[in-house]
């Protein structure tokens, strides 16, 4: 049995997270991606509405969220990021 491997990108680079979540609400709702990365390889980047992808298999042809990082909590040793797909950039959530 194949192990599930997700795989996040942030503008074409994937980055290694330590946790996240996806959440589709459905109807006409936005999408949304929280993940968190280590401080010392986020802490400098200026990650303010980049490009996030979310593949959820290497094998995969296109992403299962597309969107844009909105805002970003910093901790002691993590930088947790949040992420919108397009309708939540058009309706303002």
């Amino acid at each position: 049995m194949e192990r599930i491997s997700p795989r996040i990108f942030i503008e074409g680079k994937e980055v290694d997270y330590l946790e996240g979540s996806y959440s589709y609400p459905g109807n006409f709702s936005s999408a949304g991606l929280t993940f968190s990365i280590p401080l010392t390889q986020g802490g400098m980047r200026k990650l303010w509405n980049k490009e996030v992808t979310l593949f959820l298999h290497i094998s995969d042809a296109y992403p299962i969220f597309r969107g844009w990082i909105k805002r970003m909590e910093e901790s002691f040793d993590e930088l947790e990021i949040f992420a919108q797909d397009a309708i939540g950039y058009m309706v303002k959530a």
